[in-house]
């Protein structure tokens, strides 16, 4: 055989090639049969793991479903998380939701929503319950039973400022026993959407503030009423001390929209409270109207010198009851308290007085309740104690605030001449004083003392660069060293 032919039946015979092909074949069907296997035994590992996770999400969901106590909530709410604990704690609920990964995760969802609307159930509770012990004014239930105790006895909480609740104690009874009706709201899943009252948790809304007061204003109360009240009392001497009572008065806000309500309806208006605060004319009006309607409860002391017996009596009375006084006044400042430290005040250019930092006159003869600004609103104040703080310059008020007609609270309250408060504050000071025949500037007086000297200016203004640097004797509290 020739060689080329040797060569081509090597190469090219049809039955190698067969032999190559067929083997080939083989090969790609057995890696196509082991892909296949490799693939169901995965499948089959998953659908183990899947068995798995549902048994141990059917195992535990129970038990991480949160049961609610009767006691933190009102019982409406109890009543919605109550049945929502229950139906995530059903077996047959457990097992609907175990099926799929989206329903197992539906589940824990609803179990996040119980735990939740647990949570705020308990914080609106605790923010509305309250305590036996809340005022009359707390928003609480607590304080809407003290209202009522108060209403009883003729009292309200918000008198000074001419309010008062226009809902009464059986209103907000009402409002609890519904707090606390178990029927009060339902609760339904719907397509693995928990429901109360028909609508998606989500727009589920408490009552706000169910306790808080309707505040309304009472009736006003004329320029009359407020002079007998609070003038009156002082047996002022002159129609001008009345004057400045009714003036001091009317810088409380309350008492001026008392004043601006009796304008309104004494003279026909159809303006609002603040229409007419807007409008300098009308204010001004209503102002001078309140003063002289206050002004006709003032009567001018009797000054006769004819006398009945009994006149003279009571007349030989008053006279001791004077004496007394005046001892009470001389007892005063001759027992004044003065600290050992000084302050220099420019008293003009070049000159200055040297003062003690502070004079403390315990004040007995007072006895009249003084209406001080304290805190940002109007107290009913008998004073025990005046202190001129020279450092500072303000004065310092100790006595006792009449917070109703029986409790008394003793504290502190500062009066800085430099603000309309304080002045106004300063000006009821003055009258009560002069009742006894003092004066505040009697008792300035006596707490600068007389010592006027001539400096030069820069002498005097290195002493007040020393005086900034702190030279008072009384510590951070206010309270004097020894």
């Amino acid at each position: 055989m020739a060689e080329g032919q040797m060569l081509y039946t090597k190469f090219y015979n049809p039955g190698v090639a067969e032999n190559e092909y067929l083997k080939s074949q083989q090969k790609y069907n057995d890696e196509l049969k082991k892909i296949g296997e490799d693939e169901a035994k995965l499948a089959e590992e998953k659908r183990r793991a899947d068995e798995e996770n549902q048994q141990k999400f059917v195992d535990e969901s129970a038990a991480e479903v949160v049961v609610p106590s009767t006691t933190g909530m009102f019982d409406s709410d109890f009543a919605v998380a109550d049945a929502w604990s229950n139906y995530l704690q059903d077996e047959t609920t457990i097992n609907q939701f175990a099926e799929t990964k989206e329903g197992m995760a539906k589940y824990n969802q609803m179990v996040q929503q119980l735990n939740t609307f647990i949570s705020e159930s308990q914080q609106y509770y605790t923010t509305n319950f309250g305590s036996p012990n809340d005022p009359g004014a707390s928003s609480t239930w607590g304080g809407a039973v003290s209202r009522g105790k108060l209403a009883d006895q003729g009292q309200n909480p918000w008198a000074k400022n001419f309010l008062e609740d226009s809902n009464d104690l059986a209103y907000y009874e009402g409002v609890y026993q519904q707090l606390n009706d178990p029927s009060a709201h339902s609760f339904s899943v719907v397509d693995g959407e928990v429901m109360i009252d028909g609508k998606p948790f989500n727009q589920y809304a408490r009552q706000d503030a169910p306790f808080v007061a309707n505040l309304v204003e009472t009736d006003y109360v004329t320029g009359y009423d407020v002079f007998m009240k609070n003038g009156a009392p002082l047996k002022l001497e002159t129609e001008e001390q009345a004057r400045v009572v009714m003036e001091n008065e009317l810088k409380r806000g309350p008492i001026e929209r008392q004043a601006i309500r009796m304008y309104i309806e004494q003279n026909n208006l159809q303006l609002t409270v603040d229409e007419v605060m807007e409008r300098p004319q009308h204010l001004e009006k209503a102002r001078e109207e309140y003063i002289q309607d206050g002004l006709k409860a003032w009567t001018k002391p009797d000054t006769s010198t004819t006398m009945s017996a009994g006149e003279r009596t009571l007349a030989a009375q008053k006279e001791e009851e004077t004496k007394e006084f005046e001892d009470r006044v001389d007892t005063m400042l001759n027992s004044s308290f003065k600290t050992e430290d000084t302050v220099d005040i420019p008293t003009g250019e070049g000159t200055f007085t040297t003062v003690p930092a502070r004079q403390i006159f315990p004040v007995p003869a007072i006895q009249d309740l003084i209406p001080v600004e304290a805190d940002g609103e109007m107290a009913q104040f008998k004073v025990q104690r005046i202190e001129f703080d020279n450092v500072r310059g303000v004065v310092v008020l100790s006595g006792m605030e009449f917070t109703n007609d029986k409790d008394t609270i003793t504290r502190e309250v500062e009066l800085d001449p430099s603000t309309a408060e304080g002045q106004a504050s300063l000006s009821q000071l003055d009258v009560a004083l002069d009742v006894y025949g003092l004066t505040l500037e009697d008792l300035r007086t006596e707490a600068f003392g007389t010592d006027l000297r001539e400096v030069p200016s820069a002498q005097m203004n290195a002493e007040k660069n020393r005086l900034n640097g702190g030279q008072q004797s009384a510590d951070s509290s206010g309270k004097l060293n020894g």
